[in-house]
């Protein structure tokens, strides 16, 4: 097997293209080691002046970036002049010649910014996957639109990967993969699911509110090339956890497990006996319907939300020497008025950008005369229809209306604490309706909040409407808070009465603090603590808040620890850490109970 890849550390490209011997070159990697990105007012800039930005003047043509030649000097690509991007062997193929914009040579600029750059895999040790490289070549596409004829397309970026076979062997089986930690706002309350019909990964919410973005929305790995597959993983070292060497990422490719075990419906898709598959969870959230998170054994329980990470992956077959690969990839965003709608609203955004993939339109270059000049804002401001003003909720959904605005594209709502909008809560793409579930403002909220409507000609507003009054009050147990929002702390009672931040107390951490630490635990082992746990999540997380005694002992024998979140490996350190259990004030410990524990250790650089 030969890969190149990673996860979180050791990467496994570098910088530049491979030389005429399918070799890296220090003196390549040195030049290659940036991206280039030119935008269309540079170009705009360049026609107007004739003075080229430093990334346009220096737009790599000669080692494979995209580049047209404007033949009749009207700054267009026409039918009659293709993109070119040279290959290795080619005329003109030089990774030391840049543009000649003089000769009339423009770069491909797709959308309104476009970047490149190149990569192989023969730069260095494949110290991640200890797996000898491949020999490939890697040049990278990526690019934003903004155009009013694509409003739907506007949050969201592309790629386009093009592996170069450059080794005089073939490669039998060729995988490409995206490893994708979503993270999506809030990182601890994610769920993820396939859409095998688009070839998508989505990672989407588990709860109605998102701390990040309060209503959650939808994020697509889209790949628009075609799918094999798409595997999700536990932030563990099991069997289902993170693949930390290049043969158990290359069994997720094949929507296999760190093992082998192939992915079958059901479940975690390890513990099953469900059918084999290529895609995770690929019902429909949306509906419960087969084999998601909302119903992942069949019989009505959902996961719990978490921390999720996935790979989606290709397959390209036999790659010859000579042969390429290319995958283009869209990373899609949605937001709809609660967090299955949003999935629904991503959909749509998939298909749109399927559409353009398909038609050749989303490779649209534009002209190097510029964009066309920005739209003017909408004239008139909309009126709110619904709620009236001083309106009351105390359930959702409760839907936002206002009139339409003619030469407006799209609309934002926002929500406020005040009625001048000096302190912002919550705003929201829409059209001319928003319906909203309770959990779109933030819970336990007692105060009356405004919202209003900004029309939008593309990302240019306009004048908003009125403010209206509504109030909208959603219970959720949690923290107790004070109306401020800060975090309160009952005072507890310590063993025999003692007061916990009294003068006896061994320690008063905390005491004279609000919203510090979540546990405060006294010094000198005497187990008083005090924990709070915000969350539902599985029962062994009371574990968590135990008052356990540890011990970390430096002895010349020392232990092992290892990288639990980068390499896995294992290492020698001059300490052992162990759990010795409950020890009161003024007891000895007891040895019979104590349990030697594993450290792991966290480094960015795995060394």
């Amino acid at each position: 097997m030969r890969f190149a890849g990673s996860t979180y550390g050791q990467w496994e490209y570098w910088p530049g293209p491979l030389d005429d011997t399918g070799e890296a070159s220090a003196d390549l990697c040195d030049a290659f080691d940036r991206v280039w990105v030119v935008t269309t007012a540079d170009l705009a800039a360049y026609h107007k002046s004739g003075v080229a930005a430093a990334d346009l003047a220096a737009w790599p043509v000669g080692a494979g970036a995209p580049f047209f030649v404007d033949a009749d000097g009207d700054g267009r690509q026409s039918g009659a002049e293709p993109t070119v991007a040279l290959r290795p062997g080619e005329a003109g193929y030089d990774p030391a010649r840049a543009i000649d914009l003089a000769a009339g040579e423009r770069p491909v600029v797709y959308g309104a910014q476009t970047a490149w750059w190149v990569m192989n895999d023969r730069g260095g040790e494949h110290q991640w996957s200890e797996a000898p490289p491949l020999g490939v070549e890697v040049r990278a596409t990526a690019w934003t639109l903004a155009d009013a004829d694509r409003p739907s397309l506007y949050h969201s970026t592309f790629y386009r990967y093009e592996v170069l076979n450059r080794s005089e062997h073939a490669v039998d089986e060729t995988f490409v993969g995206l490893h994708i930690e979503g993270d999506l706002g809030d990182f601890n309350d994610d769920y993820v699911h396939s859409d095998s019909t688009r070839s998508m990964l989505v990672f989407y919410n588990g709860d109605e509110y998102d701390s990040g973005y309060g209503v959650p929305p939808a994020v697509g790995i889209d790949l628009l090339s075609g799918g094999y597959g798409a595997m999700i993983f536990a932030p563990s070292n099991g069997v289902t956890g993170d693949p930390i060497n290049g043969i158990e990422a290359y069994n997720f490719l094949q929507a296999r497990f760190k093992n082998g075990v192939p992915l079958k419906v059901g479940g975690d898709g390890y513990n099953t006996n469900g059918d084999p598959t290529r895609w995770i969870f690929s019902g429909d959230p949306t509906t419960e319907s087969f084999w998601t998170e909302e119903d992942f054994d069949g019989e009505g329980r959902s996961s719990t939300p978490g921390d999720r990470r996935a790979m989606i992956s290709a397959e390209f077959g036999r790659l010859a020497p000579g042969e390429e690969a290319t995958l283009d990839v869209g990373i899609l965003f949605a937001q709809g008025g609660h967090r299955l709608g949003s999935v629904r609203r991503l959909r749509d955004v998939s298909d749109a950008a399927q559409e353009a993939y398909e038609s050749g339109d989303l490779f649209r270059a534009v002209t190097a005369t510029g964009p066309p000049p920005p739209p003017s804002p909408p004239s008139t401001a909309p009126t709110l229809l619904r709620p009236a003003e001083g309106a009351s909720f105390d359930e959702g959904p409760v839907t936002f209306e206002w009139t339409a605005v003619p030469d407006a594209t799209g609309y934002r709502v926002e929500f406020s604490a005040t009625p001048d909008f000096t302190d912002p809560i919550l705003s929201l793409g829409a059209t001319t309706s928003r319906e909203l579930g309770e959990h779109f403002l933030p819970p336990n909220r007692t105060e009356p909040s405004y919202w209003r409507v900004v029309p939008l000609a593309l990302n240019v507003a306009g004048t908003p409407s009125e403010a209206r009054q509504i109030s909208l009050y959603r219970y959720a147990p949690g923290p107790l808070t004070y109306a401020d929002g800060e975090y309160a702390f009952g005072e507890v009672v310590g063993p025999g009465g003692l007061d916990p931040c009294g003068p006896d107390a061994a320690s008063t951490d905390g005491c004279d603090e609000v919203g510090g630490n979540a546990i405060y635990g006294s010094l000198n082992s005497t187990a008083d603590y005090v924990g709070s746990y915000y969350r539902d999540g599985p029962e062994a997380s009371i574990g968590a808040f135990a008052p356990n005694d540890y011990e970390i002992r430096f002895t010349e024998e020392g232990s092992y620890a290892f990288y639990g979140f980068t390499t896995g490996r294992i290492t020698e350190v001059p300490f052992e850490v162990w759990d010795i259990g409950v020890v009161p004030p003024g007891v000895e410990n007891d040895p019979t109970d104590d349990v030697q524990m594993v450290p792991i250790l966290f480094a960015d650089a795995g060394d």
